[in-house]
């Protein structure tokens, strides 16, 4: 039972570690914490269910045609409202991605409505059976992806040129301009990237999660937990505190109390800012 228990730890962690990952890749390059990140995953799960389901769109399309609308709602944030206050105090742009928050949920709301959705599995294969744990298909795509898009992220910022910019931008956003890099261009495709990071964790989570209006809170909660346990502004601190915090809810929920892993989270980020507010990974940031 434990190993049942861990291995669906892992696979919700890595959900919440692409969310986080896609969360960090945004402030690591332009210092914005978007609150409205899991609407964001929210709107891309609905959107796949919506081509999937109801209009009978073949999976692989579905998948290319959700990030694709990820993009262009990522292009468009930034070119409607955080290019205009690029350089405001931090709470404007804070208020500002809070204000996305309640706008997705109440159009997803008036769209969809509140009834919980759920997405066929990206794979359909027999469920695995290893030392008396059941694992589906849909973990499996799950642990495949996350591993891909941390591998991906992590090589971006470390060996190419788009990975220097970022840490150049993300230091000092004029210095950046003053050196030649188009900072509008640049953050146009940030955003967009961002949020194609939601849309995979929300085609991921749909199957095993539900789709709902209100499942983007839990999950920015979650992952806010995670980038905090593994160090803030650091991809692979992101991507091993998202997998943390599965396990971590897993064996709290199933061996003290099953209302306490909705707490979890908020007693991860107050334990490590107190103990370690650097994170399990220090001040070392990718």
């Amino acid at each position: 039972m434990l190993f049942q228990i861990l291995i669906s730890g892992f696979v919700f962690g890595s959900c919440y570690s692409i969310v986080s990952v896609g969360m960090t890749t945004l402030y690591q390059a332009t210092t914005v914490l978007n609150f409205s990140h899991g609407e964001c995953v929210m709107l891309g799960a609905f959107i796949f269910y919506t081509l999937q389901i109801l209009y009978g769109v073949s999976y692989p399309l579905a998948i290319v045609l959700t990030l694709m609308a990820a993009l262009l709602i990522g292009t468009l944030m930034e070119r409607s409202v955080f290019r205009r206050i690029m350089f405001a105090p931090h709470v404007n742009i804070v208020l500002a991605t809070n204000g996305f928050l309640y706008f997705y949920r109440g159009l997803a709301r008036l769209i969809w409505k509140s009834e919980p959705r759920f997405p066929a599995s990206l794979i359909d294969v027999q469920p695995i059976s290893l030392w008396g744990a059941v694992i589906t298909s849909q973990d499996i795509a799950v642990l495949i992806s996350v591993f891909i898009l941390a591998a991906f992220f992590i090589w971006i910022f470390l060996f190419t040129e788009t990975g220097l910019k970022m840490r150049a931008a993300a230091q000092s956003l004029r210095g950046a301009a003053l050196v030649g890099i188009n900072t509008n261009k640049f953050f146009s495709s940030i955003w967009a990237t961002s949020l194609g990071a939601g849309a995979v964790a929300g085609i991921l989570l749909g199957p095993i999660y539900s789709v709902h209006p209100e499942m983007g809170e839990s999950i920015i909660l979650r992952a806010f937990a995670a980038m905090t346990l593994g160090g803030f502004g650091n991809i692979g601190g992101a991507a091993i505190g998202g997998i943390l915090m599965g396990i971590v809810e897993n064996v709290v929920g199933y061996y003290f109390w099953s209302p306490l892993k909705e707490i979890v989270a908020y007693i991860v980020i107050v334990g490590v800012l107190i103990f370690k507010p650097t994170g399990i990974l220090g001040a070392k940031k990718f």
